[in-house]
């Protein structure tokens, strides 16, 4: 039932969908864990994110969410955006060249950030990527992790490195 109209062959809801696919089968997101968005061409106030609670690999382009960068759902009937929009859109909001966000849950990553070890760069690539951050609070996206994320959002080229903690009590 959801509004979003049939994709076209250059649609950015196909790049979200192939992905967030892709990082399915790599293992860096999980079932339901981990969400992708890209601002869409043309609408640099409005993003596709992928939806709340629904498989991750088996993604349609039909089912992503359009919103804006205050969260609002844009689509009469879609289904609810990711419940970590809010860490998407800030960093869309402070970085405007920004074109996309990947929150992912990489396994050496979240081992490294629980270990409380350095990230040292083991490629090319990753030597140039820049300062990776380790937030240390409640791991719900409350107010407190999106402003320590979108404050990251805010330096060229950087991280931040939430740590999964078991839930206590």
């Amino acid at each position: 039932s959801a509004a979003a109209a049939p994709i076209a062959a250059n649609d950015i809801r196909a790049d979200i969908v192939s992905t967030t696919k892709e990082l399915y089968e790599i293992q860096v997101i999980t079932a339901t864990g981990g969400n992708v968005c890209a601002r869409i061409p043309g609408s640099p106030n409005e993003v596709w994110i992928t939806p709340s609670q629904l498989f991750k690999g088996d993604l349609r382009p039909e089912v992503l969410v359009r919103i804006d960068l205050d969260g609002k759902s844009l689509d009469e009937g879609s289904r609810s955006p990711s419940s970590e929009w809010s860490m998407h859109t800030q960093i869309l909001k402070k970085k405007p060249e920004a074109k996309a966000v990947i929150h992912a849950h990489a396994p050496y990553a979240t081992t490294l950030a629980n270990a409380g070890l350095p990230f040292l760069p083991i490629s090319t690539e990753a030597a140039f990527f820049g300062k990776l951050d380790v937030y240390r609070g409640k791991r719900q996206m409350t107010n407190p992790i999106v402003d320590v994320i979108g404050r990251a959002g805010t330096d060229e080229k950087t991280g931040v490195i939430v740590p999964v903690y078991p839930q206590s009590g």
